[in-house]
């Protein structure tokens, strides 16, 4: 069984994952941001979607994005914001609810689509 670790750091040099985010490569992520945001991830590939997590200047931002999704090809919608918050786990945490609804939500209308056409 895998163990936990308290805390986990992002690695990498100017121009590197880190630098991109705005952190150093000494930036702890807590245990909550991990559990939040592999929350969302799990949830977001149930659905097909993928996820963007953008740093901005008040915190980060979490978006979904679309890509081979009967919506994106009904409705030609490539994504949307789900959350935005001063921290990433708060953000994270925040943007599950609103990414299960509506994956809920087109998954049931695509079902009810094709049972219709079939």
């Amino acid at each position: 069984m895998p163990t936990r670790a308290s805390a986990v750091r992002f690695r990498g040099g100017v121009g590197g994952p880190c630098h991109a985010l705005g952190m150093s490569e000494h930036t702890p992520i807590s245990a909550a941001t991990l559990q939040a945001v592999g929350e969302l991830l799990a949830a977001a590939e149930q659905y097909g979607l993928g996820l963007a997590f953008e740093p901005d200047p008040d915190g980060w931002r979490v978006n979904y994005i679309i890509s081979d999704w009967p919506a994106y090809q009904d409705f030609q919608m490539a994504g949307g914001e789900l959350a935005n918050a001063y921290s990433l786990d708060v953000a994270a945490a925040a943007s599950l609810k609103p990414l299960v609804e509506m994956g809920e939500r087109s998954s049931a209308y695509f079902a009810k689509r094709d049972a219709e056409k079939g």
